[in-house]
């Protein structure tokens, strides 16, 4: 067996098997510097794993809470206009109203309604009860010597009168 000789003189057997030649070390083994620099533990690495995993895990909460609280603030929004509309008539917010609200965000749809002053402007008539004077109201009804008397006097007028007659537009008394 061989034998291993210290600086102070001593022997001691030792078994190769248990040690490791200067060439074998340098040719498959790196040094614990090597080791720090190049590679992670899997202790380490479990630890930094565990850290990303819980930073991506608040970042996602974070997103959903805002996107929540835009859900929120959009919802709000949005009832604010329909209510608005439906009380006051509309089909779409007149532009007077629409601008005064874009310019003072903080106000509500009925401030930026008062601020605009707005007035519906409309062709109805004010007294439903009372026909309108000026109105051309489109006949239904043709009597049969209104209507020879039209084909005597203008054809084309006749034709056009008489293909309403058959598409049931007009009636014929």
């Amino acid at each position: 067996m061989p034998k291993i000789i210290y600086d102070d003189g001593r022997e001691e057997d030792f078994n190769e098997a248990d040690f490791i030649s200067r060439a074998d070390l340098d040719e498959n083994y790196i040094s614990k510097d090597d080791v720090a620099e190049n590679y992670v533990s899997k202790e380490l690495y479990d630890k930094k794993k565990k850290q990303a995993k819980e930073a991506f895990k608040q970042k996602d909460l974070a997103e959903r809470q805002v996107s929540e609280e835009n859900r929120a603030e959009l919802e709000k929004t949005i009832e604010e206009k329909v209510s608005f509309k439906a009380k006051h008539g509309f089909e779409e917010i007149p532009e007077e109203i629409m601008q005064i609200r874009e310019a003072n965000p903080n106000l509500t749809w009925e401030q930026a309604y008062r601020v605009a002053d707005y007035h519906e402007t409309s062709n109805a008539n004010p007294n439903p009860w009372r026909e309108k004077v000026d109105s051309n109201i489109e006949r239904k009804e043709i009597s049969f010597d209104e209507l020879a008397k039209l084909a005597e006097e203008n054809p084309a007028a006749y034709d056009a009168m008489a293909a309403e007659i058959e598409s049931w537009q007009v009636k014929q008394i």
